[in-house]
């Protein structure tokens, strides 16, 4: 009895949902959040060397070299701050697929899953469990975005 009744109150989706929740903004947003701050941080010492050699440079070529490397370092930030967003990207995506398929898992008490959810022989995951939730518990995702 006690099972069953603590059983009935344990919201599998809920605690799902807070796990994602947890991962999104503790690890994934979180952990970017900090590697963009030190990447800045050594880009900005970086510069701030680079700004002074500018300045007591006598040499017109090597001061040139100086200007460059400033440009350099400076493109490099850029392109690492952005490959960072991208795998934020990827790890959030990620995660949002193992939640949405634990989700799925979760409900074959009551909404049994079928071999495949397909509509065309090509779909991405997202496509897939788009398909799936559909099909199982009728939430068009393609909908749900635009209110």
């Amino acid at each position: 009895m006690f099972v069953s009744n603590f059983l009935s109150k344990f919201n599998f989706y809920d605690i799902e949902f807070q796990r994602f929740q947890r991962d999104a903004y503790v690890l994934i947003e979180g952990s970017l959040d900090a590697s963009i701050q030190h990447l800045r941080t050594a880009t900005e010492s970086r510069l701030a060397e680079i700004d002074a050699g500018i300045e007591k440079a006598t040499n017109q070529g090597y001061q040139q070299y100086l200007v460059d490397e400033h440009d350099v370092v400076s493109a490099t930030n850029s392109d690492q701050e952005q490959f960072l967003r991208n795998m934020a990207l990827v790890a959030l995506a990620s995660r949002l697929t193992h939640s949405l398929n634990s989700m799925a898992r979760s409900a074959e008490s009551f909404s049994k899953r079928k071999k495949r959810y397909t509509k065309k022989k090509r779909m991405s995951e997202f496509g897939l469990l788009w398909a799936e939730y559909q099909a199982r518990f009728g939430i068009d995702f393609s909908r749900e975005h635009k209110d």
